[in-house]
């Protein structure tokens, strides 16, 4: 499915029910991200979104690159693994089961699908 955030940004993403947590993800990416202001930030981002019954977002993980005066942070629901840079390839093999050890703020017995992200996004003052 394709969504659109406002004016803010894009995202394509795929939901998948799941039954246990001993998943591993894998995916190959090179991402890049402009802003042609200073004061706008630009971010891309492939990430899972851990969901319980209802489809509510209980935390995510991104993988992510973001230009400078990018906003996100860790925190206990929010886990970004930082891209070094916008040349390379990088191949990411992430354990879901131990992934979520970096997540505290999530119940992992509520965990009921994973959203599969693609995340193109720019915010800021424009």
């Amino acid at each position: 499915m394709l969504h659109k955030l406002l004016h803010q940004g894009i995202k394509l993403f795929q939901k998948v029910s799941i039954s246990t947590l001993d998943l591993e993800f894998r995916v190959s990416c090179r991402l890049i991200a402009r802003s042609e202001s200073d004061s706008l930030f630009a971010a891309a981002a492939v990430g899972m979104e851990y969901l319980d019954n209802n489809d509510s977002l209980l935390g995510e993980t991104r993988i992510v690159y973001a230009t400078a005066g990018c906003n996100w942070q860790n925190s206990p629901t929010l886990h970004l693994i930082r891209v070094p840079d916008t040349v390379n390839w990088y191949d990411y093999h992430i354990y879901i089961s131990s992934e979520l050890d970096s997540l505290p703020g999530i119940q992992r017995s509520e965990i009921k699908s994973i959203k599969v992200t693609l995340l193109g996004f720019v915010s800021g003052n424009s």
